[in-house]
């Protein structure tokens, strides 16, 4: 195969800069050597940045550009300040840009430049990927910021880098292999990044159905069944954009019609928990101290009179 050169604007050739005086809040997890080298083949393009010299935080370092493929930029250390079509990003450790093709960016001038990687993907071939993972191409659309701390993509770079830095026999498979590795595993992150409008749409109707059936028996497949959905990806779905689980979604939604019906209801504690759906009034008062650091009586009398 014919191997493409993409154009970069970063160096190809080992550089000779002195090593990277560490930024604040480097982590110096992955320890880096002194080189930028670029990798190619007909659907990927690399570049490791490993150090770079301090730079005048005043003085620009790249013109705004774009690029034909996929921009994949993994920062193995450090941080990176990027704009994207005018505004800024940062870019740390534990997380994840893709830029579509022809998005508008640059790197900013910073004090010290991290340790990252960066791959150029064709824009068929990542599509083609996406298919067989089940994407939806909308999800593909925007400029992405996603988190990956734990997420096996840092491994997998971490692994990358130090191959690419190496000269083990079956080197340029290796490094092969590993790159479209990343590349799946990229997409697998955004797979499992919630799709803003579906998601807004599938956690209300959970929020909806927990709340409009409190006095019955729920449950995390319960909640899953009536949605259509698995219960790993209603866990997903609700820790992504309610920060809590399906058992605590109910917990919540429990209390807070408890609390309601205290303040503006004269029902009875024991009518007040049978409506609420836990299954007595001291299961009632129990999760009422936790979550008030007071019994409901008490806080009703608190609301009454000061």
């Amino acid at each position: 195969m014919r191997a493409i050169v993409r154009p970069s604007p970063m160096p190809s050739t080992p550089c000779s800069a002195a090593p990277l005086a560490t930024a604040e809040g480097a982590t110096n997890r992955f320890q880096a050597r002194c080189a930028c080298r670029t990798f190619d083949c007909p659907e990927l393009s690399l570049l490791i940045a490993d150090a770079a010299p301090v730079v005048d935080p005043g003085a620009p370092v790249a013109t705004p550009h774009r690029h034909p493929q996929w921009l994949l930029l993994v920062v193995l250390d450090g941080d990176q300040w990027m704009e994207v079509e005018g505004r800024r990003v940062r870019v740390e450790r534990g997380r994840l840009l893709m830029l579509p093709p022809a998005r508008l960016h640059r790197p900013l001038s910073q004090c010290g430049v991290p340790t990252q990687l960066v791959l150029l993907v064709e824009d068929d071939w990542l599509a083609a990927l996406a298919g067989t993972q089940g994407l939806d191409p909308e999800a593909l659309r925007a400029p992405l910021l996603l988190p990956i701390e734990g997420h096996e993509v840092l491994a997998v770079a971490e692994r990358l880098a130090r191959e690419h830095l190496g000269r083990l026999p079956g080197r340029e498979a290796m490094l092969r292999l590993l790159a479209e590795q990343l590349t799946r595993l990229c997409l697998r992150a955004l797979a499992e990044r919630p799709a803003s409008a579906r998601t807004a749409r599938l956690v209300e109707q959970a929020v909806v159905y927990v709340e409009t059936h409190l006095a019955e028996p729920l449950s995390r497949a319960r909640i899953a069944a009536h949605l259509g959905v698995s219960c790993a990806t209603l866990d997903r779905l609700l820790r992504a954009r309610l920060g809590c689980s399906p058992r605590e979604l109910i917990y919540r939604s429990r209390l807070a019609r408890a609390r309601a019906l205290l303040a503006h209801t004269e029902r009875s504690i024991t009518e007040v928990a049978a409506e609420c759906g836990f299954a007595s009034p001291s299961h009632l008062a129990s999760r009422f101290r936790v979550a008030e650091d007071c019994s409901p009586r008490r806080y009703r009398a608190r609301l009454r009179h000061g």
